[in-house]
């Protein structure tokens, strides 16, 4: 689950994405994306659905229910349309009992993305007889802040990689030393290196991935087959499928008097990092602690961006109307496996993905990953960590896998033919090899703060109405600030290089 700063009431930017279509990212839609989160919340039993004021409903043995933040009830209906069984009574998450019983949360996957968990808990409980009380909670990471700090959290949390250096250092994380090293399923060498390290913090490992889901060009195959242009590249790397390629395949595929545009970029600067790594540029220092935004190569990353839509008109800009991928008003986007579900709910257009632009500085994706913590304060860590083990081991990571949610964070099921060939068109290598052109964010435990003030400073830059320049020269104020009351920092420096990255490493 992914949450940008500027959203409101914890709902991600990618949720967004889902629920609307990926159309929803560009310029246009920028006030929409942001107001994201303000919706209703609905329950999703073994039976029929229904309209809850409390976001959360528990998971007990032999049942699968789940209540989840912004969600469409329609896409709800449409998950429990062959069930049968009670309507469920959604309830808060209970607090870690000490009882035998598992609470695990998540904070608003939504229906399709929580049901891997789902099925997931429910073939543990059935092989372990330990009982999992599951809750897709739709709150924010903060509220689970509050929780901790009211004594009456849970067991097992679920957390974007990119945040745990904030909360490990509130002291509410386990430290999963003692435990891994006992283990036999949690090995390091089992994961992507890159994707495993972000759980460490100062040394000590505080969260296990679950998932990785590096950032892909998904495409509409009837628009690209119509006008007669080749589709992207599924070769990381291919020096013909660069960025001059990208602008001419967008070109083409481009026709405004018919609401058509060759391609949409999500306005989430986060989104921005695969264009600013593959031309050479750094938004930090190798040690974290200077910011460089008026770095020339950056600024020429967002200039070839907001040209995209201001010279070219290759993507809406703010005033023209945007269909949307989902219905044919996009040829191409940048995103991650998180948006599959949503593209086999609603897209009615045929799709296939393709590697990101090679840049001067090669080709470099942006790949946030999600993990799995347990609070310190959780009175079942040894059964947790049993849960922990099974989610993250070969036969949950497996489910993850076919779920289409995300990419496993374990190499060998990643790998497997299993996952690579599921009959569905997908071209699934594509994002099996994803994380070895995978650039780290610069994540510190200041980073929510950095998020939320970034989403501010951008958008006029977006809208036309700020410079690349004038807007790199604020942030470098504005971020260097907030940068300065940093305490703890994501390790780089196996992975860090002038230009672009190095071979990832375990630490």
């Amino acid at each position: 689950m992914e949450r940008s700063g500027g959203g409101v009431g914890g709902v991600s930017r990618r949720r967004c994405l889902r629920v609307f279509g990926a159309g929803a990212a560009g310029l246009g839609a920028a006030g929409l994306l942001a107001a994201c989160g303000a919706g209703g919340t609905t329950a999703v039993g073994t039976g029929t659905v229904s309209a809850a004021s409390v976001p959360s409903a528990s998971v007990s043995a032999g049942s699968t229910s789940i209540a989840s933040a912004a969600t469409r009830a329609s896409a709800a209906t449409s998950s429990a349309a062959t069930a049968s069984g009670p309507t469920p009574t959604p309830v808060p998450a209970p607090p870690s009992s000490g009882k035998g019983t598992v609470v695990f949360q998540s904070p608003g996957l939504g229906i399709d993305e929580a049901k891997p968990f789902q099925q997931i808990v429910s073939d543990f409980q059935k092989k372990t007889g330990i009982n999992v009380t599951y809750v897709d909670t739709g709150e924010s990471f903060e509220k689970f802040a509050v929780q901790f700090a009211g004594g009456s959290g849970g067991d097992l949390y679920e957390y974007e990689t990119k945040v745990v250096p904030h909360y490990a250092t509130l002291g509410v994380f386990e430290n999963l030393d003692p435990y891994i090293a006992k283990s036999t399923i949690i090995r390091p060498e089992e994961y992507f290196a890159i994707t495993w390290n972000k759980g460490k913090i100062q040394g000590h490992q505080f969260a296990v991935p679950w998932d990785t889901t590096p950032v892909v060009v998904f495409y509409n195959k009837d628009l690209f087959q119509q006008a007669g242009v080749k589709p992207p590249s599924t070769t990381w790397g291919d020096p013909a499928w660069d960025w001059n390629a990208f602008l001419s395949a967008a070109q083409k595929l481009t026709n405004p008097e018919h609401t058509v545009f060759g391609c949409t970029i999500s306005t989430w600067w986060v989104y921005s990092l695969p264009w600013i790594w593959s031309n050479g540029g750094h938004v930090v220092n190798e040690d974290l602690t200077k910011v460089q935004f008026s770095q020339q190569a950056v600024q020429d990353a967002w200039q070839y961006l907001v040209d995209l839509a201001w010279k070219y008109n290759v993507w809406a800009h703010t005033g023209q109307k945007d269909k949307g991928f989902n219905t044919g008003g996009n040829a191409m986007f940048l995103s991650g496996p998180y948006s599959i579900p949503g593209l086999r709910d609603s897209a009615k257009v045929p799709w296939n993905i393709g590697v990101v632009p090679t840049g001067k500085a090669g080709v470099w994706t942006r790949d946030r990953s999600d993990s799995l913590t347990i609070w310190n304060g959780s009175k079942n860590k040894d059964q947790a960590f049993q849960l922990m083990e099974y989610i993250t081991g070969p036969d949950g990571q497996l489910v993850i896998g076919q779920s289409g949610r995300g990419v496993p964070a374990r190499k060998s099921v990643a790998q497997s033919k299993t996952f690579l060939e599921q009959g569905d068109g997908i071209d699934w290598k594509v994002f099996a090899e994803g994380p070895d052109h995978e650039g780290l964010q610069a994540v510190t435990d200041v980073w929510p703060e950095m998020d939320t003030e970034m989403g501010k400073l951008i958008g006029p830059m977006w809208a036309n109405k700020a410079t690349v320049a004038a807007t790199t020269t604020q942030m470098d104020q504005v971020i260097q600030a907030i940068l300065d009351k940093a305490t703890v920092r994501r390790d780089l420096s196996a992975s860090y290089l002038p230009q672009g990255w190095k071979s990832p490493a375990y630490s």
